[in-house]
């Protein structure tokens, strides 16, 4: 294969990749765009558990998110 068209290619998967990210980007900020601020959410105690079991072990035990649900276990 030539140097050139090895060249070529790259720069054609590079640009590729742009649209990609461009369109992927427009296709979430329309996502986003439609849902309602005005709610506000709240996780669940199990979640918040589960979040709390992933800091845990990647962090450690003082890095906990929800140190409030643990006391009730």
């Amino acid at each position: 294969m030539d140097k050139n068209q090895t060249s070529a290619g790259k720069a054609s998967v590079e640009k590729g990749l742009e649209i990609f990210k461009k369109a992927l980007s427009d296709c979430v900020s329309s996502e986003f765009d439609q849902f309602d601020e005005s709610v506000d959410y709240e996780f669940s105690d199990n979640f918040k558990r589960k979040m709390n079991k992933i800091f845990r072990e990647f962090l450690g035990p003082d890095r906990i998110p929800h140190p409030e649900v643990e006391e009730d276990s």
